[in-house]
């Protein structure tokens, strides 16, 4: 374009280099104190929270050892592992006591004593259950009694959360990448877990509660997906191995205070509002977290981009660039964008097609 290149300045020479948009991250530091604060004040806070976030979802969901309540152990001088051998059955192949079988008891009041008796007769758990409570006060299994008979319930709702997961991580990211952004769809996927996490304190129906953990699923590892190309996005292809492993490295502590805070708070109904607590804090972000410049260049919006470029030159330190010439040649990368491809154009190429088929059953 006529006036992209002036007489030969320091700044004029790097642009004179510049083939791609990598190159011209390097203008304005590609690796600076701009995206050193991202990495360490944002991209590996968010890996952190977003692992504790998703596995205290786990950590409500255990189903701990349970069986039936037969009442009337008070007034026996029984232990509570002699009066399982007496009012729990055993299975005839494993030898194992009962779950959502008992004996029925018969207590015959003898003046001031009391004698019992045991009807070698099985009945279901018409009084109730009791929990093994040594790990966890309170489970949504124990709350919403999703045993014996409705224990497939904790499943069928992993699954409803994994569906939805699966749902958002499509969804979300083609949303972002066609439409709204990386920047709006992270806000989007922190605000989905609150606003789907909240209502679980007091649901109790199940069906109900499984479409809420499906809603609920839509964000998970959207607001990764995001963080990680926003970030991926403002550094040069040889430190991108450097930034997943330090990723994978937030993640993997992540996980590992999930199961400290699970023993700390053993009630599920706590453990999900401490969930919504990481997402709240997200929004502190809303102000300095920028959209991916690469992002906005392939949507037309050159002085946006353009403001985001020069703001990392100004922190990284980086020669001054005049905006007018930082527009100039975003223009320029713009036009030699690629036009964009139907997913069916895959077909055409059988070896793509079948990459593209194994990493999609991956």
């Amino acid at each position: 374009m006529p006036g992209t290149l002036t007489a030969p300045t320091a700044t004029t020479d790097k642009f004179s280099h510049v083939q791609d948009f990598d190159d011209l991250l390097e203008v304005v530091g590609s690796y600076g104190r701009y995206q050193k604060q991202m990495l360490y004040l944002f991209f590996m806070p968010a890996c952190f929270f977003i692992a504790f976030t998703m596995n205290l979802f786990l950590f409500q969901m255990v189903v701990p050892d349970y069986w039936c309540h037969a009442p009337g152990r008070k007034n026996t001088s029984l232990s509570v592992a002699e009066w399982h051998n007496l009012t729990r059955p055993r299975s005839s192949e494993t030898g194992k006591l009962s779950s959502c079988l008992r004996y029925e008891i018969n207590f015959i009041s003898d003046g001031n004593a009391s004698r019992y008796s045991v009807i070698n007769e099985t009945k279901e758990c018409s009084d109730g259950w009791e929990f093994d409570t040594s790990q966890f006060s309170a489970t949504v299994a124990t709350t919403l009694g999703w045993v014996c008979e409705r224990d497939h319930y904790s499943h069928f709702t992993l699954s409803a959360s994994m569906a939805g997961n699966a749902v958002g991580t499509f969804v979300l990211p083609l949303l972002a990448d066609k439409y709204v952004g990386r920047r709006l769809i992270f806000f989007v996927a922190l605000g989905l877990h609150v606003v789907f996490t909240v209502p679980l304190l007091w649901v109790t129906g199940t069906i109900l509660h499984m479409v809420i953990r499906f809603l609920q699923g839509l964000s998970f590892q959207t607001h990764y997906l995001m963080s990680l190309a926003t970030f991926m996005e403002l550094i040069p292809p040889e430190r991108r191995a450097l930034a997943v492993m330090l990723s994978f490295l937030s993640w993997t502590f992540g996980m590992c205070f999930t199961a400290l805070v699970a023993w700390l708070v053993p009630h599920w109904q706590h453990l999900a509002i401490i969930s919504i607590f990481p997402s709240l804090l997200g929004f502190l972000y809303w102000r300095f977290l920028p959209e991916s410049p690469r992002w906005l260049l392939s949507k037309g919006k050159v002085r946006q981009s353009a403001d985001i470029l020069l703001n990392i030159g100004a922190t990284n330190g980086a020669p001054l660039v005049s905006r007018t010439k930082m527009e100039a040649q975003l223009h320029v990368l713009m036009l030699r964008q690629p036009v964009a491809q139907p997913l069916s154009a895959l077909l055409a190429y059988p070896k793509l097609t079948t990459r593209a088929v194994m990493l999609l059953l991956m």
